[in-house]
């Protein structure tokens, strides 16, 4: 549930990362926000062609390969997506191994959660994406320099988030807001119902345990 940091800079051979310090010392060292990152942006001119780490058969991690490839073209009703940053989730590497009840047909490529910033539209496509840094959950195909989305799939990131926060996000945090409100039935709307209530939070370390945070929004 962390950004990966070293699997994305891999991939995209970009030699400009964020260290930990210029990210505000927060741990992340997958970029910063939009200001920073257009600045970063302009300075690099080096053409690479299109990285991404294929999952060739399902099985131990380390049989993973980069591999170079054309870049996607973006076709009607979809985005291609200059990747900034991939979210690392455990479910990426129980699935990698074929131990998820998905099993995707391979080859493939990895990484369902995304960070990027829209390098190309489709026809259908609202042509004021281009540029935009967004994030997006895209089922497979994160860990590479390029990936393709649908727009609908996409969420602006707001100046306020970095891009290593925003490519941890939806999987950690829609997993906690998940258990909240479906397992523990905690209802969003009435908050009152629970207080004086007392959440433990095993695993606090990781990035679910980090998103438990959110019941502070559901008056725990």
């Amino acid at each position: 549930d962390v950004c990966s940091s070293d699997l994305a800079a891999s991939a995209s051979g970009d030699e400009h990362r964020a260290t930990t310090e210029e990210a505000g010392g927060e741990g992340f060292r997958c970029g910063v926000g939009s200001a920073r990152h257009a600045a970063r942006v302009a300075k690099s001119t080096t053409v690479r062609p299109m990285r991404a780490v294929v999952c060739k058969s399902l099985g131990p991690l380390d049989t993973l390969e980069i591999v170079e490839s054309p870049d996607p073209v973006a076709k009607d009703g979809t985005v291609v997506l200059r990747v900034l940053a991939s979210g690392v989730n455990y479910v990426d590497g129980l699935m990698a191994q074929g131990r998820y009840q998905i099993k995707p047909p391979t080859p493939y490529v990895p990484g369902m959660e995304i960070v990027g910033e829209v390098s190309a539209v489709g026809a259908g496509v609202d042509p004021t994406l281009s540029g935009r840094r967004v994030l997006a959950n895209i089922g497979f195909g994160g860990f590479a320099t390029h990936a393709v989305a649908r727009p609908d799939r996409l969420v602006t990131i707001p100046d306020s988030m970095t891009t290593g926060q925003a490519a941890s996000f939806l999987q950690s945090y829609l997993t906690g807001w998940f258990a909240f409100t479906r397992r523990l039935n905690l209802d969003p709307a009435r908050t009152e119902a629970n207080n004086g209530k007392t959440l433990l939070v095993l695993g606090a370390g990781g990035g679910v345990g980090l998103a438990a945070a959110v019941d502070k929004s559901l008056g725990l």
